[in-house]
């Protein structure tokens, strides 16, 4: 298919768009993902054909595992490589992501944001209460007054 640009008329690359250009990083930026395969398990009775987001593979093995016939795809191949080696047995490992949040959290204490203020936070399962607790405990920490 033919995409033009609707302001220049020309020939576009879908990927330019992307917050990486035209050029997808090469590097692993995810070690472990975060989201909840079971959304997925419970949506698509075993065994069904899945077409998913490759990233780091958490989602396709766990679909795998329980029969599903599963197609990973990734924009990044690095992520595509990773996740075929976990297939393969090799066990998790850190990307950029993971890398980042690490040292970030090196540096929260500094901020006054210690790992008690932090666990209680996590732990709320309301918004509201999400938002009661920011504002009285954490809010500060970001915008002093």
């Amino acid at each position: 298919m033919d995409r033009r640009s609707e302001t220049t008329g020309k020939p576009t690359d879908r990927l330019a768009s992307s917050p990486w250009g035209a050029r997808p990083p090469r590097e692993l930026l995810f070690g472990r993902m975060h989201e909840d395969w079971t959304v997925e398990a419970r949506l698509f009775p075993a065994p069904s054909r899945v077409f998913c987001i490759a990233s780091a593979g958490c989602t396709a093995l766990a679909l795998g595992r329980l029969g599903h016939e599963v197609t990973a795809v990734d924009v990044n191949p690095a992520q595509v490589a990773y996740a075929q080696q976990r297939l393969e047995g090799a066990p998790p490992t850190e990307g950029r992501a993971e890398r980042l949040l690490r040292q970030a959290r090196r540096l929260l204490p500094l901020l006054g944001l210690s790992e008690r203020r932090r666990r209680e936070f996590l732990l709320l399962s309301e918004t509201e209460a999400q938002i009661r607790y920011w504002n009285e405990h954490l809010a500060r920490i970001i915008h002093e007054e």
